[in-house]
């Protein structure tokens, strides 16, 4: 739900570098519950230049081999708001 999602972006965001993570997300589509896999790449703007380079280069190999073809991605802690991560699945 909304208040795990809410705390998987708190964790998120604290961390200085990038991060990959597939995120089981629950929604609602003609009144019934859907589940959809999220690939949520957090590149923060505040990450050495080589770092966020480095991972970059792998992120759209990763997504492709855990099968998850919704990616969404974030570089600043608004953008990891649960509400906007919820609209990328829509």
């Amino acid at each position: 739900g909304h208040s795990d999602l809410a705390d998987f972006s708190r964790i998120l965001s604290s961390n200085s570098e990038p991060r990959l993570a597939v995120v089981m997300v629950t929604s609602k589509k003609d009144g019934k519950d859907v589940k959809n896999r999220l690939f949520v790449y957090w590149n923060p703007d505040r990450a050495p230049v080589n770092i966020k380079m480095l991972y970059e280069g792998v992120v759209n190999q990763f997504r492709n081999s855990c099968g998850v073809s919704k990616l969404y991605r974030a570089g600043d802690n608004s953008e990891l708001n649960p509400t906007r991560i919820m609209e990328a699945i829509r």
